[in-house]
């Protein structure tokens, strides 16, 4: 049973560095190419079997600014594959594979509704007193 532990820590502490060092190389591309500015990375997940890698993005503009960019990033995927591998010491490098992070989109839908839910309290409560 310890192996197995022992074994996922690893597999957290690898996808860790890879998600460091991937976030070096992306600031150092978006210095080259202005572009990348508008997008950020958020998280990073690994398949099952480690095997790939998927990147999350998300930019102030939405999905479809995050898609159109990231279609630019898709042609820079091997040499960031390649530098990845000389930064990291591993037997191979996953994948990659980039996705829009949904989960700030629902963070904000959430909060908006909450927002709202609070401003009709308010407004139910000043009638209530009124």
């Amino acid at each position: 049973m310890v192996p197995q532990a022992n074994s996922r820590h690893k597999k957290d502490r690898a996808k860790a560095q890879f998600f460091k060092e991937f976030t070096i190389l992306f600031r150092g591309l978006a210095l080259d190419q202005p572009i990348f500015n508008a997008i950020y990375p958020t998280r990073m997940d690994t398949a099952p079997d480690g095997s790939v890698l998927y990147i999350y993005f998300t930019a102030n503009g939405g999905k479809d600014e995050v898609n159109s960019i990231l279609g630019d990033l898709i042609l820079f995927k091997p040499s960031i594959r390649k530098a990845l591998s000389q930064q990291i010491r591993a037997r191979y490098v996953p994948q990659l594979v980039f996705k829009f992070d949904e989960t700030f989109e629902k963070v904000m839908r959430i909060e908006k509704l909450l927002e709202n839910i609070s401003t009709q309290h308010q407004a139910e409560s000043r009638v209530v007193e009124d």
